[in-house]
């Protein structure tokens, strides 16, 4: 689910491995069990939709 705090309301949802895939690029750390994304934009957090 991927939700908006500037919309302050849910702004769509994505398959988690596809959305998982498409956040590697935000990604600040990783290691085999996390990743830490950065802060993302209205723009940014929108083109993770399914």
């Amino acid at each position: 689910m991927l939700v908006s705090t500037s919309k302050d309301t849910i702004i769509g949802d994505a398959d988690y491995f596809v959305a998982l895939k498409k956040v590697e690029q935000y990604s600040l750390d990783t290691n085999k069990n996390a990743i830490l994304v950065k802060e993302l934009s209205l723009v940014e957090l929108e083109s993770l939709k399914g």
